[in-house]
């Protein structure tokens, strides 16, 4: 339960120190871009391994829970997903996947 919520602690760390720019559509219908670039949410890949270079001590831990069998799938679905995007793994972003659609 300690290593639950270590994980939940560094990736509200992670996410917290990133700084997402989000655009607002206008008042009067206008419309703001869309960026194209993945994963949309947490900012762009090359924000996501800037950060990762910041904060490496975080995003090892971070990293680490990813490759453990005896984390939650919550956590391993995040963090797989975050890793995935960072180093571009692609066996954790499928394990990711597999997670993502076997959890109810």
């Amino acid at each position: 339960m300690r290593v639950d919520w270590l994980i939940l602690v560094v990736s509200i760390g992670l996410l917290g120190s990133l700084q997402v720019r989000c655009g607002r559509a206008e008042p009067g219908g206008g419309r703001h871009a869309v960026p194209t670039e993945h994963p949309r949410l947490l900012g762009s890949r090359q924000e996501l391994k800037d950060l990762a270079q910041a904060r490496r001590e975080a995003y090892t831990r971070m990293a680490d829970v990813a490759r453990k069998q005896d984390a939650g799938d919550y956590e391993k679905l995040i963090a797989g997903a975050l890793a995935n995007a960072v180093g571009g793994r692609i066996e954790r972003g499928g394990r990711s996947v597999e997670l993502a659609t076997a959890v109810p």
